[in-house]
């Protein structure tokens, strides 16, 4: 998959990644994780660390134009057609589709970005936050989550 001499691309055993998925630039996928048809993962500047166990739609697109590490945790859902620009995602998040991390933003545990809803750049979003609505409201989770 490597498209140039700069690219430096590790996908650890157990991961699976679609053939027609481009992925460029100093990526590593973890364990378990799974990069459906036609995705992105682009380093364009600084590296993309994908960790173990996450599935990432189709159409996804992750690009890195920093040159501070972008760092996906693990268990995370990134549905169709998303985008992440952000420099952090923790664990257990779910990104629906078309939803946005900005440039910049730090993605706490067990938050949930709405369809079509955005991050702000450069924002810190709290764990269990919840993005949801027109108008990209906020609220908090109060429900405790049972890791299976």
């Amino acid at each position: 998959m490597p498209n140039s001499l700069h690219d430096s691309i590790t996908i650890v055993q157990g991961a699976i990644v679609c053939a027609d998925s481009a992925i460029r630039g100093a990526v590593t996928i973890g364990a378990g994780t799974v990069v459906h048809p036609q995705c992105q993962i682009i380093a364009e500047r600084g590296p993309i660390t994908i960790g173990e166990n996450n599935i990432i739609a189709e159409c996804t697109r992750i690009i890195n134009r920093s040159e501070e590490p972008l760092v996906i945790g693990h268990y995370n859902t990134l549905e169709v057609a998303s985008e992440i620009y952000g420099a952090k995602i923790g664990n257990y998040n779910v990104i629906e589709a078309r939803g946005r991390v900005l440039v910049g933003t730090t993605l706490g545990d067990f938050c949930v970005i709405t369809p079509a809803c955005s991050t702000l750049a450069n924002e810190h979003v709290p764990d269990k936050t919840v993005i949801y609505g027109g108008a990209q409201d906020r609220r908090l989770q109060t429900e405790d989550y049972k890791v299976k």
